[in-house]
C-alpha cells in the first residue's frame, strides 16, 4: 500500500477512536442534573430522546412545538406548551393508575396517542363524513365502571386545565368506535406495509 493511503487510514482511525473516547455511550450516560419533573433522575439521554420521539409522533408535531429553539435550542427552558405537556404527562400517569384501580386485570395503558392520534388537539366526537361512528356502550357489562372512569377523567381534566372548560372526554376520545382503545403509536414501517 502507498504511504498516502496508510496515512489517510491512520488519521481516519485516530478520528473515529478519538470521537468515541470523548463521547461516551449515551445509553449508560445519565442526564446531567436538570429540571426533570416527570422522568426519574436516572433517565438516560437515549431513553428521554426515545420517549420524546413517541410523544412527537403521538401529537403529529415537531420538537419545536413544545421546546424553545430561539435564540438557540434549549430543551430545558419552560415554555407554555411544555408546561401543558407536562401536565398532560402527569394526567396520563394518573389515568393509568385509575384504570388499574377500576380494572385490575386490564393491560390497557393510556398514552398521548390514545387521545391525540397524531393530532395536536384530540377529537371527542365521531365524524360520520369520515365513516366514523360512536361505540354503542349501552350493552357492555362494564359500562357503569366506564361511565365512572370518564366522569372522573373529566373532573380531573377540568382541574388540570381550568382555562379550557369545554374540554370533555367521551368514549370516542379513546375508543374511536372500537371496543378496545388504541394506545400505541403505529410504526412508520407498519404504515408503509399497508400501502
Amino acid at each position: 500500500m502507498s504511504k498516502k493511503i496508510l496515512a489517510a487510514l491512520y488519521i481516519l482511525t485516530v478520528l473515529v477512536v478519538g470521537t468515541y473516547a470523548f463521547y461516551p455511550n449515551k445509553e449508560v450516560q445519565a442526564l446531567p442534573p436538570r429540571k426533570l419533573k416527570f422522568y426519574p433522575k436516572k433517565t438516560t439521554q437515549r431513553e428521554l430522546y426515545k420517549d420524546m420521539q413517541v410523544i412527537q409522533k403521538s401529537l403529529g408535531t415537531q420538537c419545536s412545538h413544545c421546546h424553545s429553539y430561539t435564540p438557540r435550542r434549549d430543551f430545558a427552558k419552560n415554555t407554555q406548551k411544555k408546561k401543558i405537556a407536562l401536565q398532560q404527562l402527569f394526567l396520563t400517569r394518573s389515568i393509568n393508575e385509575k384504570i388499574k384501580k377500576f380494572f385490575p386485570k386490564s393491560t390497557v395503558k393510556v398514552t398521548c396517542y390514545s387521545c391525540h392520534r397524531a393530532k395536536k388537539k384530540p377529537r371527542h366526537k365521531a365524524d360520520p363524513e369520515e365513516g366514523e361512528k360512536e361505540l354503542d356502550m349501552s350493552k357492555h357489562k362494564l359500562t357503569p365502571k366506564f361511565k365512572e372512569l370518564v366522569k372522573w377523567f373529566n373532573k380531573d381534566l377540568k382541574k388540570t386545565f381550568p382555562k379550557n372548560p369545554k374540554a370533555k372526554v367521551t368514549c370516542f376520545t379513546c375508543h374511536r368506535g372500537k371496543e378496545k382503545p388504541e394506545s400505541i403509536v403505529p410504526d412508520d414501517d407498519d404504515e408503509d406495509e399497508d400501502d
